[in-house]
C-alpha cells in the first residue's frame, strides 16, 4: 500500500491550456482566452487543461470540486467516516467490564440497540471494508443485557412482594 504516492513520484505536471486561436471553437468557462479541452461532468461547463480536475476518471471544474467536498458528495475526497458498527459493538462490550459502567448498561444497551436498528442500512463507504457481524453481535448482546435488567427488576419486585 502506498499511502503517499506524491511523496515518491512528486506532483504531476499540469498543462497550461492551449490559447484559443479559432473563435469558432469552445472556450474555457474560467479562462475565455483558452481552448476548452473537456466539459465538466457535474455542471457541463467547458474547461481548459488548466481548470480540468480529474478525480476518479471524472472531469470536474474547480467550483464543482469544492462544492462536492463541502457537501461530502465526492467519495474520493472523504477522509472521515463514522463506524456505527464499532460504536454499537463497543457500547455493549466495554461497560459490563468496568466497575461503574455495569450500572449504566441499561442505557448503553438501549443506545447500541438503537444504533443497530437505525444505522443498519447506512452506506458502507469506509476506507476499510467491514461486515455486519458487529451489528449482529452488538444487537444480540444489547438484547441480552436488556433482558438481564428486566430479570433483575422483576426479581426485585418479586422479592419485595413476598416479604410482606
Amino acid at each position: 500500500m502506498r499511502a503517499f504516492p506524491a511523496l515518491i513520484h512528486g506532483p504531476r505536471a499540469g498543462a497550461a491550456g492551449e490559447i484559443l486561436a479559432d473563435p469558432t471553437l469552445a472556450a474555457c468557462f474560467f479562462h475565455p482566452t483558452r481552448k476548452a479541452a473537456v466539459p465538466c461532468d457535474a455542471c457541463g461547463r467547458f474547461l481548459c487543461a488548466l481548470c480540468d480536475c480529474e478525480l476518479d476518471s471524472r472531469h470536474l471544474c474547480p467550483s464543482c470540486l469544492s462544492e462536492g467536498k463541502k457537501k461530502g458528495r465526492l467519495d474520493a475526497l472523504r477522509v472521515r467516516h463514522t463506524r456505527f458498527d464499532n460504536m454499537a459493538f463497543l457500547l455493549t462490550v466495554v461497560p459490563p467490564f468496568t466497575l461503574i459502567g455495569a450500572y449504566f448498561t441499561f442505557f448503553t444497551a438501549s443506545a447500541a440497540l438503537w444504533l443497530v436498528v437505525a444505522k443498519w442500512r447506512t452506506p458502507r463507504q469506509a476506507l476499510l471494508p467491514y461486515n455486519r457481524w458487529r451489528f449482529v453481535v452488538a444487537g444480540l448482546l444489547a438484547l441480552a443485557q436488556l433482558v438481564g435488567w428486566a430479570m433483575v427488576i422483576y426479581f426485585i419486585f418479586l422479592a419485595t412482594r413476598f416479604r410482606r
